[in-house]
């Protein structure tokens, strides 16, 4: 039980935040990740616990939210991101919100694509295998999401 514990102790708060990011309902986010600890919990006890790790974790966290909104038939266009993510990259309280507001306008997938690579750092490897893509489309995504979020920072400034 102390190895999930260390599991859940260092990667709550990067599934949480991610969660935010993308479903805009703090709430929402907080059963999300609640329902992918208790995965995490279900495969350490069926000794697979060699699997968990925080891509794994995220795979399964944004699976749970695109499950949700397929069962529930939600609209998911209209998203404030988490401000939280965006302090360590951001000069000031202004340029958090200019962060946040820019990636709320793009779309689900431009969002997640840029949280994936340029907060999280996973490779476009990891992120094909989290979205159930290809490289190449991840590529191509989030090419042009940053290009589609410089558009839109910069025009608000």
């Amino acid at each position: 039980m102390e190895g999930f514990k260390k599991i859940y102790r260092e990667n709550y708060k990067k599934v949480d935040n991610y969660l935010r990011n993308i479903c805009k309902n703090t709430e929402l986010a907080e059963d999300l990740t609640q329902e992918t600890f208790y995965k995490a919990l279900l495969m350490f006890y069926s000794d697979k616990s060699s699997y968990i790790c925080i891509k794994w974790l995220i795979r399964v966290a944004h699976n749970n939210f695109i499950d949700y909104v397929r069962k529930n038939k939600i609209n998911i266009l209209n998203f404030e991101p988490y401000e939280e993510d965006f302090k360590a990259t951001a000069k000031n309280d202004t340029d958090i919100l200019h962060l946040a507001e820019a990636l709320g306008r793009l779309p689900l997938h431009f969002k997640t694509a840029i949280l994936l690579k340029d907060h999280y750092g996973f490779s476009y490897k990891e992120i094909a295998e989290i979205i159930n893509s290809t490289e190449s489309s991840v590529k191509v995504t989030l090419h042009r999401a940053r290009k589609k979020f410089r558009e839109v920072y910069n025009s608000h400034e």
